[in-house]
């Protein structure tokens, strides 16, 4: 399945770069959204494979969520760094939804009903 969210999102924050060099003439706009924009590119690919691996983006995410957050409230302005940051946490929920089973820190729902029937097991043969 292709992360064609993920795509759109990292399209955005590269256009969105480039958009505030045209305007501003601002060079850490243009490099970082060029940069994060390819950075969730490759995100994006690593969860389109079989085995997706969500992890990469669901970091990008964060870091970038986290970083136009705190430009958020010290600016007070919601464009462009508020309507990245919910931009970043409506992806990173959507990731976390839709690549769930493909995560390092979720339990299985067959992880929890095996381990809940070897401490059984257990406990019932020390009696």
């Amino acid at each position: 399945m292709i992360d064609v969210v993920g795509i759109v999102f990292a399209v955005l924050v590269a256009i969105g770069g480039i958009i505030g060099y045209l305007k501003a003439g601002s060079i850490p706009s243009l490099v970082a959204g060029i940069v994060f924009g390819v950075l969730l590119a490759i995100g994006a690919y690593f969860n389109s494979r079989t085995e997706p691996i969500p992890l990469i983006q669901i970091i990008l995410l964060v870091v970038l969520g986290t970083m136009m957050g705190f430009r958020w409230v010290r600016s007070g302005n919601f464009m462009p760094p508020g309507l990245i940051t919910v931009l970043s946490v409506a992806v990173l929920i959507w990731t976390c939804v839709m690549y769930r089973e493909s995560l390092p820190f979720v339990t299985k729902p067959k992880e929890l009903v095996d381990a809940a029937s070897e401490k059984i097991e257990t406990s019932t043969t020390v009696q």
